[in-house]
C-alpha cells in the first residue's frame, strides 16, 4: 500500500545477472542431490542438497545487494525485487524445516519451484528502475517483507497439503510404494503443515496492520480501502484465520485442513499475481499513480 509521488526514472546496469545464474546452478544442483537421495536414501545427498540450497540463497542476497546499490536505494519496490524476495523467503523456510526433518520427497516440488521462479525473474527483469523520493520509509518494508514471508510459508504449507494428501490416498489404497516411502509420514506432514500456518498467520497479519498503519501516517485516499488488491487480501486473511481458529482448537485436521490450506493459497495466488493480471489496482511494482490524499 503506497502512492507514488515526484517518482523518477534512472537507468541502471542490468542487474547482476552473473549471480543470478549462480543462484540457478545452485538450486539444479540442489535438486539433483534431493533426487539422488530419493533414490539412494543412505546417501548423504540431503545434507549437500541443503548446502546447495543456502548457496543458492546467498547468491539471492548478493543480487539483493547489488541491485540496492545500482537503484540507489534498498526498498522493496519492483517486481524483481519482490519476486526475489519471495524466493529466498521459500528458501530459508524451507531450509530451517530440513534442519529438523528429513524432507528429500517435498524437496523435489520446493525447489524446481523456485528455479522455475528464477527464470521468471531473468526474464522479466527490468533495465530501467523507477525511484521514489518520498517512499514511507520502514514501514513500507515490514509491510512489503511481512506479506512476502507470509506468502513463502503458505506457499510451502500447500506443498505440505498436497504431500498430506497424496500419502492419505497411499494408505487408504495400499499403495506403498517408493513414493510413499520417499514422503514424509501422515503425522509429519499435518504438524509442519500446521506450523506453517500458524506462524504464516500471525505474520501476514503484521503485514495487514502495518498497511493500516502506513495509510493512516500518510492519510492516503479512502479509495484504498476499496482497492481489490486490499480486498483480495482481507479475503486471504479471512481464510486463513478460519484454518489458524480450526487448529488451535483442534476442530479439524488431516485431510479438511489440508483441503482448505490448497484452497487459501489459490486465494494468495489471486492476491500476489492475479489481481495485478486481470484489473487495474493501487497496489503494482512499483505504484504508477497517487490516489491522493498525501500530506
Amino acid at each position: 500500500m503506497w502512492p507514488i509521488t515526484d517518482g523518477c526514472k534512472i537507468d541502471v546496469m542490468p542487474f547482476p545477472l552473473i549471480f543470478m545464474v549462480a543462484a540457478f546452478i545452485s538450486y539444479a544442483l540442489a535438486a539433483a542431490l534431493a533426487l539422488i537421495s530419493c533414490i539412494r536414501p543412505a546417501s548423504s545427498g540431503n545434507r549437500r542438497e541443503l548446502a546447495a540450497t543456502v548457496v543458492g540463497s546467498l547468491f539471492l542476497v548478493a543480487v539483493l545487494v547489488v541491485h540496492g546499490v545500482q537503484v540507489h536505494h534498498s526498498h522493496i519496490s519492483s517486481r524483481f525485487a519482490t519476486m526475489t524476495v519471495y524466493c529466498l523467503a521459500i528458501s530459508a523456510v524451507y531450509g530451517l524445516m530440513s534442519l529438523r526433518h528429513n524432507l528429500r520427497g517435498i524437496a523435489l516440488v520446493v525447489l524446481p519451484f523456485v528455479m522455475l521462479l528464477l527464470v521468471g525473474i531473468a526474464v522479466k527483469a527490468p533495465l530501467q528502475a523507477n525511484i521514489d523520493a518520498r517512499l514511507p520509509g520502514v514501514w513500507l518494508d515490514v509491510h512489503i517483507l511481512t506479506a512476502l514471508v507470509g506468502y513463502a510459508m503458505f506457499t510451502l504449507a500447500c506443498i505440505l497439503a498436497v504431500a498430506y494428501l497424496i500419502q492419505d490416498r497411499n494408505l487408504k489404497h495400499k499403495h506403498l510404494g517408493a513414493l510413499f516411502e520417499r514422503l514424509p509420514s501422515l503425522e509429519t506432514l499435518d504438524h509442519l503443515m500446521a506450523g506453517q500456518i500458524q506462524l504464516a498467520f500471525i505474520i501476514f497479519t503484521v503485514s495487514v496492520g502495518s498497511g493500516v498503519v502506513l495509510t493512516h501516517l500518510n492519510r492516503w485516499s479512502p479509495k484504498w480501502i476499496m482497492d481489490p488488491k486490499t480486498i483480495a487480501t482481507l479475503v486471504t486473511w479471512l481464510v486463513y484465520a478460519l484454518l489458524f481458529y480450526l487448529r488451535m482448537t483442534g476442530s479439524y485436521h488431516g485431510r479438511k485442513v489440508a483441503l482448505v490450506t490448497i484452497g487459501g493459497f489459490l486465494c494468495v495466488v489471486f492476491t500476489f499475481i492475479g489481481i495485478n493480471l486481470i484489473g487495474q489496482t493501487m497496489h503494482t511494482f512499483p505504484p504508477t499513480e497517487y490516489a491522493g490524499g498525501g500530506p
